[in-house]
């Protein structure tokens, strides 16, 4: 189900634009997400590669370490944002039915 009007959205949901008039197969159209899906970014962190999107942002500027405190950081900011996402679908009435890591998209 999509949202009346785009007045009516969350920074946390990814933007509906169209579907596939043939169901067979069934196929959405969204926003572009550049940095790809959750599952991709975990299994990178665990065994690589990191994605260089993600190691510029983490990297200290003195030192150009890569900054653990800063991962553990994002990612309970990424469980926090999910969160939201989660609450204001309920608030709409609407059940998402599949929330898991390779259907949760990375922004800028």
């Amino acid at each position: 189900e999509s949202m009346k009007s785009n007045t009516d959205r969350s920074v946390h949901i990814t933007s509906f634009i169209g579907k596939t008039s043939d169901p067979d197969p069934l196929c959405l159209l969204t926003e572009f997400l550049p940095c790809g899906t959750l599952q991709k970014f975990l299994r990178g962190l665990r065994n690589g590669p990191i994605p260089h999107w993600y190691i510029d942002h983490t990297r200290t500027s003195s030192r150009r370490l890569y900054n653990n405190h800063q991962v553990a950081d994002d990612l309970m900011n990424i469980l926090i944002q999910i969160t939201e996402g989660a609450k204001y679908l309920a608030n709409h009435e609407i059940v998402h039915g599949d929330i898991s890591t390779r259907n949760v998209f990375i922004g800028d």
